[in-house]
């Protein structure tokens, strides 16, 4: 069976909005090296912390994330 790797924008976003990863990470109550592997695909988040990684970022969950594997 092929894994399927979320896409995301994390990185980005977070980017743009001025935001460091650990400051994100505080936000939503990880640690930043979970933010990283997220941000890296290394990890798939939760639907619980993608949401609240969206909020945190004022975005939507599908403006963050993004399944680009088919």
């Amino acid at each position: 069976m092929k894994e399927t790797k979320l896409k995301n924008k994390i990185r980005e976003i977070r980017l743009d909005k001025g935001i460091k990863q650990s400051d994100l990470a505080s936000m939503v109550g990880i640690f930043q090296s979970e933010i990283s592997m997220i941000e890296t695909g290394e990890r798939m988040p939760s639907i619980y912390l993608a949401k609240k990684i969206a909020k945190a970022l004022e975005k939507s969950v599908n403006e963050v994330f993004l399944d680009l594997s088919h």
